[in-house]
This record gives C-alpha cells, sequence and structure tokens, in this order.
C-alpha cells in the first residue's frame, strides 16, 4: 500500500495523474498550453532577432557617418513618419466623410490594403531604428506595396473557402456505405 501512495505522489509530481496503475489518457489541454508556449517563444525569438537588427543597423550607420548624424537621421525619420500618418489621417476623414455622404470609391478593396500598407510604412518610419527605417521606407514606394499586394492577393486566393483543414486526430476514415438506387 505504502508503494502506491509514493508512485502516485511521483505521479503527481511529474504532472501525470495515476489511476491504480494505469496511466491516465493526455490531457488535450496541456498539449493546447504548449503550443501556445512555443508560439510565445517564437514571438519573443523574434522580437529579440528585430532589437539585435536594430541596434546592429544603428552601430554601422554610427560608424559611417558618425553620432550626431545618426541621431539626427533617426529624428527625421521618426519626424517624416508622423507627418505621414498626419497625411493618412487627413485622407481616412476625407473618406469617411464621402462615404457618409453616399459617395462610393472604385476599387475600395485595393485602396485599402494600399492605405493599411502606407500606414504600416508610417509607423516603421516613427518607431527608432534603422531597419525598421529601411523597411518603412521601402513601403512607402509605390511598385513595393503593388508587388506586396498582389502577392497577398493571390496568397488569400490559393486557399479553397470550402476546404476544412483538419488535424488527424480530430477525424476518422468510415467504410463507404453502398448507394441506394431509386425505384422509379
Amino acid at each position: 500500500m505504502l508503494g502506491y501512495h509514493v508512485d502516485a505522489e511521483l505521479s503527481r509530481i511529474k504532472g501525470r495523474t495515476h489511476c491504480r496503475g494505469r496511466r491516465a489518457q493526455r490531457n488535450p489541454k496541456k498539449r493546447e498550453k504548449t503550443d501556445e508556449s512555443v508560439n510565445s517563444k517564437l514571438v519573443g525569438a523574434g522580437l529579440a532577432a528585430w532589437i539585435v537588427l536594430e541596434i546592429l543597423s544603428f552601430a554601422l550607420v554610427v560608424r559611417a557617418v558618425g553620432l550626431l548624424a545618426a541621431i539626427a537621421l533617426a529624428i527625421g525619420a521618426s519626424l517624416l513618419g508622423l507627418a505621414d500618418v498626419k497625411r493618412l489621417l487627413d485622407f481616412l476623414r476625407a473618406r469617411v466623410a464621402a462615404k457618409a455622404k453616399g459617395e462610393s470609391g472604385a476599387g475600395a478593396d485595393g485602396a485599402m490594403l494600399d492605405g493599411a500598407m502606407q500606414a504600416l510604412a508610417s509607423i516603421l518610419l516613427i518607431l527608432p531604428g534603422f531597419a525598421s527605417d529601411f523597411v518603412g521606407l521601402a513601403l512607402k514606394s509605390p511598385s513595393v506595396r503593388q508587388s506586396l499586394a498582389r502577392r497577398l492577393r493571390s496568397r488569400s486566393k490559393a486557399a479553397d473557402p470550402r476546404l476544412i483543414d483538419l488535424d488527424p486526430r480530430e477525424w476518422r476514415r468510415e467504410a463507404r456505405r453502398p448507394r441506394r438506387s431509386v425505384a422509379k
């Protein structure tokens, strides 16, 4: 009897439930938590890599043009981003006012995606760091935005909306039933 209690306590410590000598089924919620922790670790690793890239790019710019010029470039890029945000907000207000009056613009979907990419470019310009400034300036180019929009649209159209992608443990194969013939 003492051995059972020791085994049950060891199983509890290891995170498993003990059921009189049988291992309990694995908990699917525990698997979801590990998936979430892997995703959060990937996000954390991505942010850490981005910060390292920003520090390296700032060091390279300081080495190329000097500290005061690098600081002036960073401030100038942030001011450019702020001015562009103001311009985008004015455009958005005018568009909302036109929509309230009943005017509809052609190609609203494309204009919405283009505006979103311009807003992302402005935000990247406002953020401190030369790597984000480089990506933001690249997104300011209409040809880069069009290429990126084309790629995003082709990727979204490639997926069939009638297709449901299931995990292997979420479905099972059943035997086919013969079709009944309809008598006329």
